[in-house]
């Protein structure tokens, strides 16, 4: 299970606030050169934090070598023992420099009154020597704050490389003040603010280099250092591109091999402050390329606005790139795209998205052809009304250049703008239509009367493709040969909504080219129009430069679509097929064989696992019917073939073929503690597994018919299932395809969730209940209706395929067992419902082990431990008895236990319990088994707890690396609860930026799982607000946990432990924000609350007594804060024994009090009790030990002890 954060305080001396107003004059002593030390070897980030700490430690972190490597802070030219490998000092011959201070003050100051000193013009007379050598000369600009971007832009400007974003703004040095800001202020905040201020002047290397990353361009700088006018030169090349450690950002410019080297960057010279550009003495190259040698494009940034509203017509103007530079254009306008979603600016990602539609227009292909038609609907929903019709155009001309590759008619705009429109307007009314009739059924429509509704879709569906090929059919001219097109999946089962995907195929009299061609080319028109009903999402058309940002098309409403690619491995029912092994252009014998074999005798479910059995069911669409009949008797020939000694082909694909993934896949998931309140997914948690068993049964039993109700009525003649179930699953379908309507049309698209907690817990959240289809109580009732016919088809199922048709004959299909009854509440995330069902189980069968179990876990989850513990040990003891040590069930009970342990705080007990059931487990699954993830999971967190980071590292990455391995590119719980725990762990190692990003990736899985208010989401943002808080983003951090509070108040109202955890955690926030008032009142109920549930010695209470003593500190009431942290001190020993990290906090803030006190002698025995718990935990190396040995330092020298300070 996730583990959760609570904030603790670590008091900080009030002496050492004043430190940086000290004189810096005395010497340094024993442990301020231990702190050197430690300093030294710390990486660049931490050096750069550690040196806004205060004046004392900026001054040694500027003693470091690492320090004075990257920052040059003193350097002397010629000294060999100063010049580091890697960062050279270059020497240059002054004699032809030609610089006075006139031409300095004028030329690259910009200002004839500026006073040149001496050291000034050596700096520049040994840039200009060295730049000439380059082949550069220098540029200057106007001596002010803005300095360092003016000279930015005046590099930038001598580039054909463009930034669009930056282009694009009039205002470009508040542009960049704010590109910059934006990334500085997640390492400092307040210099953040700094920077977007006007004339705010930045440092070149550490701060101003950090452009080169974020507007991906790279930034050559020079730095010119001078000491008794000697100088020396610095040239190093910063890369652009993103995530690189400090070590790799840049590299010495003389060092990179001459064909690494970039063709354009940004060159900066640092003066020593001022800034000044280095310029070609000769332009190498022109931007424009004769168009008679390279093949060109029209895109360039700077084209007029007329030119783009008709981009052919600049063909013959000398605004062409080559296809290099289209290669260029295509990337900068891929990462403006980026940057522009990551800010949220919809008008820059509009400009991005069309003009990557242009690129991908003037490509050319059939494939990019259709890719630009999809970014430029796109772009249409952003686009400003009198953009609009450009747009329009620019996917006229799509159309235009796709039906002259086809060779097909010329047509008329004004035809072709009608149809668009009308198209739309056709989907529309449609849909229109089919609401109506949906809100004129009852709340639980008969299953007539859904299957009457959904044969309607599927004939009004048949009548828009009809339309839509006529269209086609009008621009190509006649087929060349008879042919029938078939649609496939819930067309062919009757079960498609009006927001469905398209599927269909293509069966040809005759297998020639030019038929193939023309189907083709059918095909590719098609689509086009489909993609300009404005439903197909981005993705779907696999655009490569989108693919390459990870690009999430969050604003097409996904709809009416031909269906895509899609996972590797399924099936693309649509006549091109996936473009690689197969497509659905073919004779009705070609067709089936892909139910079979391929002409070299291989199984086609071999190659493509999904195809033969989505290829199964198929409906008439158009065209010769007699065509669509030979594929069916084709398929049925095929169907007989021998496929092993006692299977035929057909009971092969009913039987075996892909069952196992279908029943992981689908399992109802009931007992999974981790789905409960987890939010429905209509299609994949109602509708899919009924569909696919019934799909199999009737392949089985040779049943004809592809609808799903038509199929249940001849298995309940066959007698394969009784007349009783065949109610049931009617009823099941029934529910499922109607909701399933209902959902999609609550959000006017194919969307599936359905969130179980809003209604019943009573968030009101209106923007949120328009995102999520939110179940009232009448539709849970009908959700728990499903569960009872879908747990006990599930299992008949299983049995059914593994040979046990008894199992399917003999059920009725009606499963409302009272052990059932609570697994479905525990779904639903109704604990005293679930509650009341197991107690009822005890209560008929007091041995029943499942359910004492599953009840010491929902005491668990309330936060009455000792219930917990009660019932856990319980189940435990039966199953011990009946089973042995070595048994599946008993390692789970061991597991359960050893968590509540944790909880209490019996940190050696909950070791001793989860190690057992790790050695269980191991004995009976395999490594990479889902259970033994768990089993290293909460191993993890309780070494986490009991400060062995390391230890708690190793095994929960253990953990992730299992679930990632069995759950590869799906959500799942476990994968979550891996990243926040990691995230807890690297926030306890010290390691903000790791601990944001995997609680950031736990929040992320969690709020698509389960929606904005769940128990899960919570925690993410509980953790997140105590990595904001150390990170000293504190508004950040109150806003993220005042959501933890408010959706923990309503899940489990005011006496819950996750409650107290957030009151505990705000008041933290409110004591950084110098709000004592506010931070002692929630600490005081959090404590309230701790002390209500625990009683004195618990885990969640010392941190309250401890964070009450710094209030009581600040507030200068140093009785009570003494009397608070001696109360965490004694029950941290008592829990956690002498070596934890808590316990060092602990003793380091009764040390506090001690030498607020001026009882130095005391505060300096914790202080040391403290330091020598962090050194034997941690090493000398770490962040913390300096800290004490800081705070020695201060009182040492306090107590007149110089030589030990």
């Amino acid at each position: 299970m996730n583990l959760d954060n609570l904030s603790t305080s670590s008091f900080t001396f009030p002496e050492f606030k004043e430190i940086d107003k000290r004189k810096q004059d005395r010497k340094l002593g024993s442990y301020t050169e231990i702190s050197l030390e430690i300093f030294e070897k710390l990486g660049c980030q931490d050096l750069g934090q550690a040196s806004l700490v205060c004046k004392e430690w900026k001054r040694l972190v500027e003693q470091t070598h690492l320090w004075k490597k990257l920052y040059s802070a003193s350097f002397k030219v010629g000294s060999q023992e100063e010049e580091q490998p890697g960062d050279k000092v270059h020497s240059v011959d002054l004699s032809s420099c030609q610089w006075d201070e006139t031409q300095i003050a004028v030329a690259l100051w910009q200002d004839s009154t500026t006073i040149i000193s001496d050291s000034i013009k050596a700096k520049v007379n040994a840039a200009a020597a060295y730049l000439k050598e380059e082949g550069f000369e220098l540029k200057g600009v106007a001596s002010d704050g803005d300095c360092f971007f003016s000279a930015f832009l005046g590099s930038y400007a001598c580039l054909s490389r463009k930034i669009p974003l930056l282009d694009d703004c009039k205002d470009k040095i508040p542009y960049l003040r704010q590109v910059l800001a934006d990334i500085v202020k997640h390492i400092d905040s307040e210099r953040a603010e700094e920077i977007k201020r006007k004339a705010t002047w930045v440092s070149g290397l550490g701060e101003g280099d950090l452009l080169a990353s974020s507007l991906s361009i790279p930034i050559r700088l020079v730095t010119i250092n001078e000491e008794k006018l000697i100088c020396g030169i610095h040239d190093r090349l910063i890369f652009s591109e993103q995530d690189l450690s400090e070590e790799n950002r840049s590299q010495e410019w003389k060092t990179i091999p001459q064909k690494e080297r970039p063709k354009e960057y940004i060159f900066i010279v640092d003066l020593g402050g001022h800034f000044v550009y280095a310029q070609p003495l000769k332009r190498e190259r022109s931007l424009f390329l004769d168009s008679k040698s390279s093949s060109t494009v029209f895109l360039s940034n700077s084209l007029p606005i007329n030119a783009l509203k008709s981009p052919l017509k600049t063909l013959g103007s000398r605004e062409l790139l080559s296809d290099e530079q289209i290669k260029e254009a295509e990337e900068a306008y891929t990462q403006a795209l980026k940057l522009a979603v990551q800010e949220k600016d919809p008008i820059q990602e509009s400009l991005c998205i069309e003009r990557l539609g242009d690129i991908y227009l003037r490509k050319e292909t059939s494939e990019t052809l259709l890719q630009a038609a999809g970014l430029y609907n796109y772009a249409l929903r952003l686009a400003p009304q009198e953009r609009q019709e450009i747009l329009r155009n620019r996917l006229f001309q799509v159309q235009n250049l796709l039906v002259k590759q086809c060779k097909g008619r010329p047509f008329d705009p004004a035809v072709v703008e009608k149809q668009f429109e009308n198209n739309r307007k056709v989907l529309k009314k449609f849909r229109e239509e089919i609401e109506e009739k949906i809100q004129r059924l009852p709340e639980t429509p008969s299953s007539q009367e859904v299957r009457k509704l959904y044969a309607e879709i599927a004939c009004q569906i048949k009548i828009f493709f009809r339309q839509l090929a006529i269209q086609v059919f009008d621009n190509l001219g006649s087929s060349p040969c008879d042919y029938a097109m078939i649609g496939f999946g819930s067309l062919a089962r009757e079960e498609m909504t009006p927001y469905s995907d398209l599927e269909f195929g293509i069966l040809i009299e005759e297998d020639i080219l030019v038929n193939r061609e023309y189907f083709k080319c059918f095909t590719i028109l098609l689509h086009l129009h489909v993609i300009n009903l404005g439903e197909t999402i981005l993705p779907a058309l696999n655009i490569p430069c989108l693919k390459a940002i990870n690009f999430f098309d969050g604003l097409t409403p996904r709809g009416f679509a031909l269906d895509g690619a899609g996972v590797e491995g399924k099936g693309c029912k649509t006549p091109l097929g996936n473009g690689k092994t197969f497509e659905l252009i073919q004779t009705p014998g070609q067709m089936a064989q892909y139910i079979g074999k391929d002409e070299e005798g291989l199984w086609w479910h071999k190659k493509e696992p999904h195809l033969p059995m989505e290829l199964l069911n198929f409906t008439h669409l158009l065209g010769n019917l007699k065509l669509t009949t030979a594929y069916d008797d084709k398929i049925q020939e095929a169907l007989e073939m021998s496929y092993q000694e006692s299977l035929d082909l057909r009971q092969y694909l009913a039987k075996e073929h892909l069952v196992p993934d279908d029943m992981e896949t689908f399992d109802p998931g009931m007992g999974d503690l981790g789905r409960n309140g987890m939010l429905f997914k209509v299609k994949n948690d109602f509708y899919r597994f009924p569909h696919l068993a019934l799909d199999r049964l009737a392949l089985l039993k040779k049943v004809e018919g592809s609808d799903t109700f038509t199929r249940i009525d001849k298995l309940s003649e066959l007698e394969i299932i009784m007349k009783g179930a065949a109610e049931r699953l009617r009823e099941w379908m029934s529910l499922a395809l109607f909701m399933r309507l209902k959902t999609y049309s609550h959000y006017q698209a194919q969307q599936e969730m359905m969130n179980p907690l809003l209604k019943p817990f009573r968030f009101d959240d209106e923007e949120l209940t328009k995102k999520q289809f939110a179940l009232d109580h009448e539709m849970l009732g009908r959700i728990k209706k499903i569960y009872q016919t879908f747990i006990p088809f599930y299992q008949a199922i299983k049995q059914f395929l593994a040979g046990n048709e008894k199992a399917l004959r003999s059920s009725d299909l009606d499963d409302n067992s009272i052990n059932t009854q609570g697994e479905i509440a525990l779904r639903l995330f109704q604990y005293k419902e679930a509650e009341k069902w197991y107690f009822l189980a005890i209560k008929a069968n007091p041995q029943n082990s499942h359910a004492l179990g599953v009840l010491g876990a929902i005491y668990q989850l309330q936060g009455n431990l000792d219930k917990a513990v009660e019932y856990s040990e319980k189940a435990l003891a039966i199953e011990l008895k009946l089973f042995g040590e070595t048994f599946i069930g008993v390692a789970g009970k061991y597991n359960n236990l050893g968590q509540i342990y944790k909880e209490q705080g019996n940190l050696s007990k909950a070791a001793e319990y989860s190690e057992k059931a790790l050695g269980i487990d191991l004995k009976l699954l395999k490594e990479d088994h889902g259970v033994i993830a768990r089993d290293y999971n909460n191993l993890g967190l309780i070494y986490k707890e009991q400060g062995n980071l390391g230890k708690a590292a190793e095994y929960t990455s253990k953990s992730l690396a299992i679930n990632l391995k069995l759950y590869k590119a799906r959500k799942y719980p476990m994968v979550a609860i891996d990243y926040g725990n990691l995230g807890l762990i690297y926030q306890a190692q010290g390691n903000l930026s790791k601990a944001a990003e995997y609680s950031e990736k736990a929040l992320a899985i969690h709020l698509e799982l389960f929606g904005e208010y769940h128990t899960r989401v919570a925690i993410d943002y509980n953790n997140l607000a105590t990595i904001y808080q150390a990170q000293g983003h504190l508004n950040k951090a109150g806003e993220y946990a005042k959501k933890a509070l408010s959706i923990n108040l309503k899940l489990y109202g005011e006496k819950h432990f996750n409650v107290a955890r957030d009151y505990n955690n705000l008041g933290q926030i409110y004591a950084d924000q110098s709000d004592l008032e506010q931070s002692l009142e929630y600490t005081n109920k959090a404590l309230a609350i701790n002390l209500e549930l625990y009683g004195e010695n618990h885990p969640q209470v010392a941190p309250n007594y401890s964070n009450l003593g710094a209030i009581y500190q600040e507030q200068g009431n140093l009785g009570k804060a003494s009397e608070y942290f001696n109360k965490a001190l004694v029950i941290g020993l008592k829990l956690y024994g002498e070596n934890h990290p808590t316990v060092a906090i602990y003793y380091g803030n009764v040390a506090a009090t001690h030498y607020t006190q001026c009882n130095l002698a005391k505060a300096v025995e914790y202080t040391h009790k403290a330091l020598a718990i962090n050194i034997k935990l941690f090493g000398e190396n770490y962040p913390k030990v300096a800290t004490d040995y800081r705070n020695l330092g201060v009182m040492y020298q306090d107590q007149g002890k110089l030589e030990q300070a």
